[in-house]
């Protein structure tokens, strides 16, 4: 087991991608808050909204669809 594992319960054993550093300080680091979902709403402006409710991110979901198909 990778000690990175045995630190942060939760995360696969290998990499998952190739994350830039702010990536990294934000998984080591993160912001308090409640939230379980987030949706990157406006990908152009990088306009991302959090909530702690399913029903939150159904909405997020719909702006995101919406914004998409306006392009």
């Amino acid at each position: 087991m990778s000690a990175l594992a045995v630190r942060r319960p939760g995360l696969p054993l290998g990499p998952i991608a190739n994350p830039g550093e702010q990536a990294l300080i934000a998984a080591l680091r993160p912001d308090q808050g409640g939230w379980f979902w987030f949706v990157t709403i406006d990908p152009e402006h990088r306009i991302t909204k959090f909530t702690d409710k399913e029903s939150g991110f159904v909405k997020y979901r719909e702006e995101l669809n919406r914004y998409l198909g306006k392009r």
